[in-house]
């Protein structure tokens, strides 16, 4: 990516689904994983989308966090922008 060009993370076609708030909610996302992995085509319930971004040498610029529905176990997503280091 180029200076001043910015990635931003959040495709409601293609959302992956991260660890959760809750203590309780990242213990069964951790537990169901390998089965969930198996039913959906490879989707994990459990991935740190922020720790991703910035290993892969971004730099957060904005980050929005949030449940997008009752199910808590499937609906934690990161909406946001990042750039190169």
């Amino acid at each position: 990516m180029g200076m001043g060009l910015n990635l931003p993370f959040y495709n409601p076609d293609r959302i992956e689904f991260v660890w959760g708030l809750d203590p309780s909610v990242i213990r069964w996302q951790d537990s169901l994983n390998p089965l969930w992995m198996k039913v959906s085509g490879g989707c994990h319930l459990n991935r740190s989308i922020s720790g991703l971004i910035q290993n892969s040498g971004f730099h957060i610029n904005h980050m929005d966090s949030r449940y997008m529905s009752p199910i808590r176990l499937i609906s934690y997503n990161y909406l946001g922008s990042a750039s190169p280091v």
